[in-house]
């Protein structure tokens, strides 16, 4: 079965802890990145210089789990610039710290929007991106990252 097939065969609940397991080890792909790196860029459209919050895929989480009261429309909108950045080459992540950056929007994107507009599992979307980033950083071995994906079926 593919991680698609049992993320399909999961109830949203499940599914969003399956996300949320995946993206919390992610994040120290984040974490390290941003306290070596400067999380900013220019636009070339304007060229205004623009920054990220460091917090943004923290508080994202938090709110994802119920444990923070921020605005979830401006969580959200603080992942629009930045995405655009992404995809108009303003902003250049190293491929991994870009697939958690979307994962994580994805994770919170998936509250309002459970599915995308590919007719895929907003939530299998990011739980794809962050074991993606897991895996490919050398963070976690096959075996480790199935244990996350497929313990959270047991609980």
């Amino acid at each position: 079965m593919t991680l698609s097939e049992y993320c399909a065969t999961l109830s949203q609940e499940k599914l969003l802890e399956t996300a949320i397991a995946c993206c919390e080890v992610a994040l120290t792909i984040w974490d390290e990145y941003a306290l070596a790196n400067k999380l900013s860029y220019r636009d070339t459209v304007v060229g205004m210089h623009h920054e990220v919050r460091p917090e943004l895929l923290h508080d994202s989480l938090l709110y994802c789990t119920g444990k923070s009261s921020k605005d979830f429309a401006t969580l959200l909108d603080e992942f629009s610039d930045p995405k655009v950045a992404i995809q108009d080459s303003d902003w250049e992540l190293p491929s991994n710290v870009e697939k958690v950056f979307h994962a994580f929007y994805n994770l919170l994107d998936g509250l309002k929007k459970p599915i995308t507009v590919f007719d895929e599992q907003t939530h299998y979307v990011a739980i794809n991106q962050a074991i993606d980033a897991i895996y490919s950083s050398g963070k976690m071995t096959v075996d480790q990252i199935k244990s996350i994906i497929y313990d959270q079926d047991k609980q």
